[in-house]
This record gives structure tokens, sequence and C-alpha cells, in this order.
């Protein structure tokens, strides 16, 4: 499991029964530094993670705890910046460079600044490098004020190759507007309504404000991708399938939809199936669909799924609808999610009224947007449902590899599903393949 899906579960799990206590927190940084340092998690890893976290924390945390959770990471903050010092010069220390800054001309600034950030890339890594050059910019008195736009564009990528955190948001506008990318204003690891977007017009380089209603469609989006991330890391199986020979009885057989007749070494058998959801959160309507119980709360339901995977079975079409759900929950906070949400179902691509798609040409091009991946199916593959695989664009891997997620497969690239569908696929000369059209959840259906 990822760090950050570890993080979340564990706050899901902290706060179903309403408010987060500074114990609780406190609980939870220990158990998320024990697992990173088991894991080979960074400090800044570690930083990251509360910062993507920050807003399911805040809406449970009371007074103490919101005190508690700045505390944290700003010890993580010094101890980054710290430990990147470590090894510095003898004759060089954090005062002497703040008191350099602060008096260096103007126009030097950002030679000592890059020259203070590559000595440290070349003794640790470019995460200390970013931590450490990130602490002296917020800690150097008018420092932020001195440097023009470009200088603040070239410090911000520098400190964003290592947050996963801006790197996804930047892909989300990148992918949306085609724009060229986004310029972190005040330096400060977030993205804000009032950073700018960087574009070209006129083959000249213009900067824009991102704007309150852009910054919502990018937290929606990042939300979504999030929550597919998520998903990906639990335990849900997939749809629950039996095969029955002609003659033969099963006592569940009312509970299940018949899916036709698939070819076998024993002869021609019947194919029989159903989703399945936590009787607990959940009531079971026929073979297919889950409808909340009265008793349970929206949010209560969608949060069981990350934290109970292994009670529900489903096929891709119903996985796409609970990573939406997950997304506005997250999204919106559980109170307002409640509210919408009301008698929330899942069944295959059943959405409400207030959750509707929007589709574009194109692959899926900026995380959080869904896809689908075509397969002309063997007739067996057809009664199984590998016609083709729904999937959610969550964004490049390290290595630069577009992921995806689609259930059953967790997080895969095209490559690795579309390998298994091949299995599936008729003689028919097309291979299974990503359609070009994408499909992004409307924001405007939920405010």
């Amino acid at each position: 499991m990822e760090l950050k899906s570890f993080l979340t579960q564990k706050i899901t799990t902290a706060t179903l029964d309403g408010e987060l206590s500074s114990n609780e927190l406190g609980r939870i940084v220990e158990e998320v530094e024990t697992f990173a340092a088991e894991n080979g998690y960074s400090l800044r890893e570690v930083h990251d993670a509360f910062m993507e976290n920050e807003i399911p924390i805040l809406e449970t945390a009371n007074s103490t705890s919101i005190k508690l959770l700045d505390q944290t990471l700003a010890e993580l903050e010094l101890e980054m910046g710290s430990l990147a010092m470590g090894q510095l010069h003898a004759s060089v220390n954090t005062t002497e460079l703040i008191d350099e800054l602060s008096h260096a001309p103007t126009e030097h600034l950002t030679s000592i600044a890059y020259d203070v950030y590559s000595d440290v890339e070349s003794r640790f890594s470019s995460a200390d490098a970013r931590a450490y050059l990130g602490f002296l910019i917020q800690n150097t008195p008018g420092l932020l004020d001195r440097l023009n736009l470009n200088e603040r564009e070239f410090f911000g990528d520098l400190m964003s190759q290592t947050n996963s955190h801006l790197k996804k948001i930047e892909e989300i506008w990148v992918g949306q507007t085609g724009d060229i990318g986004l310029i972190d204003v005040d330096l400060n690891g977030k993205i804000t309504s009032e950073d700018l977007a960087l574009y070209i017009e006129n083959g000249t380089y213009q900067v824009k404000p991102i704007g309150e209603r852009a910054m919502e469609s990018l937290k929606l989006a990042k939300a979504i991708a999030d929550a597919a991330e998520t998903m990906g890391g639990s335990d849900v199986e997939f749809i629950d399938i039996q095969y029955v020979s002609r003659d033969e009885f099963f006592s569940d057989k009312a509970s299940y939809n018949y899916g036709g007749t698939v070819p076998s070494e024993e002869g021609e058998k019947h194919l029989y199936y159903r989703q399945q959801f936590n009787s607990e959160f959940w009531e079971t309507q026929g073979a297919y669909a889950g409808v909340v119980r009265e008793d349970v709360r929206p949010s209560e339901a969608i949060d069981d799924i990350v934290l109970n995977g292994s009670e529900y079975m489903y096929e891709c079409a119903t996985a796409m609808v609970a990573v939406y759900y997950l997304a506005l929950k997250n999204h919106m906070g559980a109170e307002a999610f409640d509210e919408a949400f009301q008698g929330m179902a899942l069944s295959g691509w059943y959405m409400p009224e207030n959750m509707r798609e929007v589709t574009r040409d194109g692959v899926p091009s900026a995380p959080g947007e869904r896809g689908y991946i075509e397969n002309d199916a063997t007739l067996e593959g057809d009664a199984l449902g590998w016609t083709g695989e729904n999937v959610i664009y969550v964004g490049k891997s390290d290595a630069g590899e577009p992921l995806y997620y689609g259930h059953p497969f967790g997080l895969s690239t095209e490559e690795e599903i579309i390998s298994f569908l091949k299995e599936y696929s008729a003689d028919s000369g097309s291979e299974p393949h990503l359609l070009t059209r994408k499909y992004r959840l409307d924001g405007a259906a939920i405010e």
C-alpha cells in the first residue's frame, strides 16, 4: 500500500464517528512515521501525504488537532531543512545563508540560491535540496518580494520536482487546457486560485490567474484521481460468477442474474453473476444493485468500501461510480455529501441526477478523466464482461509511464490491461485498444 493511501485509511477510520481528537491525530502521525520508515519513504513524502489529506483532516479536527497538524507540518519542514543542511561546508550555516540572501543584490539572488540547491542535491537528493531551498525562501525576510515572475517560475519548477501534489495538479491543468504549466507564485508548495497559469499566445509567453472556478475543477479532478488510486489499493473482488451445467442446481440461483451460455471442456454451461455489498451498510436489490441503508450515512457507506473491500464484489462500471462517490465525498466533505446523495445506489452505470459526465474527443490526458479500452471479445469473453474495461487515468508513474485504475486490475498500465483482454479477444484481427473518447465528471452538477 502507498503512503498516501495508508494515511487516508487511517484518517477515514479515525473520523467515522465524527470529531478527530488530538490524541487520535497524534497516534496517526506516529503510525505514518513508522510506516514511512519501514517502507523507505522520505520526510518530504510524509509531509506531502499530510498536505494532500489536509482537507479531510481539517473538516473533522478540533482546535487542538489543528494546532497539532500545523506543528507536525512545521516540524517536518524544519527537520527536512536540518537534514539537508547536515553536510554543507563547515564555514556555511543556515543563519549565514539567510543573512547573505537578505543583503545580496537582487540580480544575484538566483545564482546564490541555485548554488545552494545544487550543493545540497549533490550531497543528498533533489528532495532534500528542494526542502532546504523552500526553507530558505520562506525564512528569508523580503526574498519573495524581490523575485520576479521568471525567477519564481524557475524556483517553482526546481521545488516541484519531488512534490507529487504539485506535479499532479500541473498535469491535470496541462491535460485539461493545453497550457504549458502552472507557477506557484508564493513558492509555498500549493497551487491556489491566486497562482498563475503559463501559456503561449502569438508566439510569446503569457500568464493568467487560475481563478476560483478553474481551481474547483482542478480540485475535483485531483480528488477523482486520488480516489481512483485509493480504490486501486482496496481488496474489492471482481463480480461473483458461477458456471452451472444445464441440469445443475445451486441454492443461491435466485440471487444471481443469468449471463448466457458459454462453451467449456465439459460442454456448454450457463453463466450466472451478481454483485455483492457489505450488508452492514448496503441493502442488496436483485443481483446487481446496492442501496445505502436508511440508518447509514452515505459517506460511511462509501468509506466502508475502502476499509472493508473484501466484503464487496462488482464489475468495472460499478467501480467507476464508486470512485466518483468517494471523490465527491472527499471534495465536498462528508456532511454536504450525505445531504446531496441520500439513497445512494451502486448499480453499474447508474448515476443520480446531480452526478453526470461530459464527453470529449481524445484519450484521457488529465488525471481524473475516464476512458474505455474496447475489446472484440469471444462469446465467453462477452458473457464474462470482457468486451472492454473502464479506466480512470491517475497520472504518470515515477518512470513517466501513464497509469490507469481499472477493476479488478488496480493501478496498471494500458499495456497490462490490454494483455489480459487479449485472452478473451475474438480472432478478428482487431486488438483491444483505448478509444479516443474521454469522460470528465461535471463539477457544475454538484454546485
